[in-house]
């Protein structure tokens, strides 16, 4: 049965809960193993689910180092299907109510943010081991959403308050026994739990105690309201330990609004409203006085809110690089060392983001991702407006619904001068937000009720439309294979004929190897990874692909130099995808043909240096009048660079245009440390002035006269 046109009507709330006939307890399993082994990690529950999970990897043939790239595989695969599912059934089957599908329709254009940034991150190389979190985490939400009824809901809600209250008596326990300690400098130790960070506890309590709390008021058993009571107070005890000026700040803005929710139980107790309102004036004074050790926050000597302020004056720094895009996920430390300022410096950081949730944000996703963060915030608050009313006779919903959107608020007034969520660091606790907001969620698509299904005749439009879209990519997929293929076909004649000619050392038309430190300039500037790979760079070629890609244009980048050489001598000179494809089957058969000397070999022997001069004997003679093996350092890093930039005339080879050309080489060749030239050497070179053959005429001519 199709869980997505299982919906009931509302009309009693309890039973709308069965989203479907088929229970998916595996998924509900999966999402308990998760929560245990990202939420607990470093205990002896996380410690055997990850030793088990890494054994199946390892059968599989899947080591650690390859391990982030293989889950940044699955996790893409998983969330698109997800997404997929998510849009088929809110946009095409229209079963989600109005509320809902509009919240979920700014969640999934947050999430279609991640799966971009593979192509547009300015991280270089790519780092699978910062990304690939972000999938898993989305896929979660989506999980619980459409595939999960109220029982199995209320049930992960539930455990992951319970793990939040573990992870509080862990960190209280190191904390009061001296062991595991976080040190500050200027104030002593903090407690972090089982993480490696305050940083990382603190948002855990921020969602765990308001959750808790609300929980516990839904309880008509006394002992699951001490139970949940108690997990509160051992979040709000971690939270005081982690001596987190943020975290105090954001659990002062959710008890601000426990009080001011109608449907909160502090709202109606003059008792709690009291409890509340000293716990309140405490968490302010603390964030006031105790990390400063009894002065006013802000003085001299609270070095953690002066270097806020530094990073913050650099973040805006790096935002402007990249205002609408961003920079890339978990990019912000490489960006801020590239804008470091000596006032931040001074402070020796050592943060890998911008002590701002929205900052950081705007950092990595720019302008536009700050903006959809916002939208999906204001379609949740939208939700939630519209589910509560008819939660009435439901209190653990109802609990779950005010103890999330209370967590919500801490974080958000958290991340005000901090980042709780949305960083590699905060994975956790992001993980856990997830969950909650994934039941709020379902909680939200049982509680309203069934919207109007529209007019069946415009769903075959819908379709249709899908249809024709498919199609349309799937025959541009054939005949971009295809063409590919026949290009391959029909350059195997010319390609054996090259072989033979390369592997032929005595034939006539076959040019020399190249001097030594002209391929040391040309594998420094065209394709660093020469000897390393087997003629195609998938490191060089996914940098080329994301530069592209921001700049809006059509792949031109990422070739290695046996695809060059490919490109040279047998394909014809079209910018197409076809072509590209082509390239690199040609060159992964060139390579298994010819040695790494011989392709060089060929690459010279094809290659262009502009005013219509090929090949490395000619350009030689052409523009120096010398023989390749006679040719100096510097002449050869100025034929290197005419290679991507080659003159278009004479009268444009000036003094500045071939110190540019030689100077970049010579830089590139500096940063490969190949070839053993040192400082001097690369100097002597750049000062060299390069005299053109046509000078040299010029110069004979007038001497004569």
């Amino acid at each position: 049965m199709d869980p997505v046109s299982a919906i009931p009507p509302a009309t009693d709330v309890k039973s709308s809960g069965n989203f479907g006939s088929v229970r998916l307890d595996p998924l509900e399993a999966v999402l308990v193993l998760g929560c245990l082994t990202w939420l607990l990690p470093g205990t002896w529950i996380s410690g055997p689910l990850e030793s088990g999970f890494w054994l199946v990897f390892n059968n599989l043939g899947v080591s650690r180092a390859m391990g982030p790239t293989v889950f940044y595989v699955i996790g893409a695969a998983l969330l698109a299907c997800l997404l997929i599912r998510c849009l088929y059934a809110g946009f095409v089957l229209r079963v989600f109510p109005s509320a809902l599908a509009r919240f979920l329709g700014a969640v999934i254009l947050f999430a279609s943010l991640y799966p971009l940034d593979f192509f547009l991150s300015t991280a270089s190389p790519f780092d699978f081991r910062m990304c690939w979190w972000p999938f898993f985490v989305i896929s979660a939400f989506f999980i619980v959403v459409l595939y999960l009824n109220r029982t199995q809901t209320l049930r992960i809600v539930q455990i992951v308050a319970l793990v939040t209250g573990i992870q509080g008596i862990c960190a209280i326990y190191f904390y009061l026994t001296g062991q595991h300690q976080f040190h500050t400098p200027y104030f002593g130790n903090r407690t972090d739990g089982t993480f490696s960070s305050p940083n990382t506890l603190y948002p855990l309590c921020l969602l765990g105690a308001p959750l808790c709390i609300a929980l516990a008021e839904a309880q008509k058993h006394r002992g699951r309201r001490i139970l949940f009571l108690s997990v509160a107070a051992a979040n709000l005890l971690a939270l005081n330990f982690t001596y987190m000026r943020s975290g105090w700040l954001g659990m002062a803005a959710a008890i601000v609004f426990l009080l001011a929710a109608r449907r909160s139980a502090w709202a109606v107790c003059p008792r709690r409203r009291a409890a509340a309102t000293g716990l309140l004036v405490c968490l302010l004074a603390a964030a006031l006085f105790v990390r400063t050790k009894g002065e006013v926050i802000g003085t001299a000597a609270d070095r953690s809110t002066l270097g806020r302020i530094q990073i913050w004056r650099v973040c805006l720094h790096v935002i402007a690089v990249h205002p609408w895009l961003g920079s890339g996920l978990s990019t912000y430390q490489a960006a801020q060392t590239a804008q470091m300022t000596p006032a931040l410096e001074a402070f020796n950081p050592m943060n890998d983001e911008a002590k701002s949730l929205y900052l950081n944000v705007t950092a990595e996703f720019g302008c536009f991702g700050l903006a959809l963060l916002l939208l999906a915030a204001w379609r949740y608050a939208g939700c939630i407006r519209a589910t509560l009313p008819r939660l009435q006779a439901d209190p653990e919903l109802n609990a779950v619904l005010i103890g999330t959107t209370a967590g919500i608020v801490a974080l958000a007034a958290a991340g005000l001068t901090d980042t709780p969520l949305l960083q590699a660091g905060r994975a956790p606790s992001t993980f856990a937000l997830a969950l909650l907001m994934g039941a709020s969620a379902a909680a939200a698509r049982d509680a309203l009720s069934r919207p109007e299904v529209r007019a069946s005749r415009k769903k075959p439009s819908l379709r249709r439309i899908g249809w024709i879209v498919g199609s349309l990519m799937a025959v541009l997929a054939v005949w971009t294979t295809i063409s590919s293929l026949l290009l391959v076909r029909r350059a195997m004649p010319q390609m054996e004929h090259y072989i033979s000619k390369v592997s032929d050392s005595i034939h006539p038309g076959m040019t020399e190897r190249p001097p030594e430190r002209f391929e040391d300039a040309l594998i420094a500037a065209e394709d660093r990874n020469f000897y390393h790979h087997h003629g195609v760079d998938w490191e060089a070629f996914h940098s080329a692909l994301r530069k592209d890609g921001r700049m809006g244009g059509t792949l031109q980048g990422g070739s290695t130099i046996t695809m060059q050489a490919v490109r040279y001598s047998l394909l014809p000179p079209d910018k197409t995808p076809a072509r590209k494809i082509a390239e690199m089957v040609l060159a992964n058969r060139i390579e298994h043909r010819l040695t790494k000397p011989d392709i060089l070999r060929l690459y010279c022997d094809s290659v262009g240096f502009g005013l219509h001069t090929a090949g490395l004997p000619n350009a030689a003679r052409f523009y120096f009048d010398r023989k390749p093996r006679d040719l100096s350092l510097a002449e050869c890093a100025f034929l290197v660079g005419a290679i991507s930039h080659p003159p278009h005339s004479v009268e444009e080879l000036t003094a500045a245009f071939a110190d540019r050309r030689k100077g970049s080489v010579l830089r590139r060749l500096e940063q490969a440390g190949t070839g053993g030239y040192d400082a001097q050497i690369l100097e002597n070179a750049r000062r060299e002035k390069l005299v053109f053959a046509w000078e040299k005429v010029s110069s004979a001519q007038k001497e004569l006269r």
